[in-house]
């Protein structure tokens, strides 16, 4: 809805509202950009799940091709690991874009 179009009492809640919160901010939530918070709940929950996605996808691939190739711990052994990795990989790029959009100045 545009300005233009919007009744009298909504027009005087904005303006009651950008003088309370300084006009920046209600512009960058206008924007949809957020502020920069991020739960700590959810940011352990997201790092978790990059990890255990990389050891379970990393499981799944080595009893595969074990299956497949009849090398039964082999394979398993050297996915496990290389999916430890990729999931670590993955939490730590994961953690990095989160740092770089909460240092102020840069816009991700």
């Amino acid at each position: 809805m545009r300005d233009e179009q919007k009744p009298d009492s909504f027009r005087e809640f904005d303006e009651k509202l950008s003088k309370l919160r300084g006009d920046e901010e209600v512009e960058r939530h206008a924007a949809g950009k957020s502020g920069g918070s991020h739960s700590g709940l959810g940011t352990g929950m997201q790092v978790g799940i990059e990890m255990v996605g990389g050891i379970i996808g990393g499981v799944l691939i080595g009893l595969g091709l074990d299956y497949w190739l009849d090398t039964r711990p082999l394979m398993l052994a050297i996915f496990v690991i290389l999916g430890a990795a990729a999931g670590m990989l993955n939490a730590n790029r994961y953690l990095r874009r989160l740092q770089s959009a909460d240092e102020p100045g840069d816009q991700p």
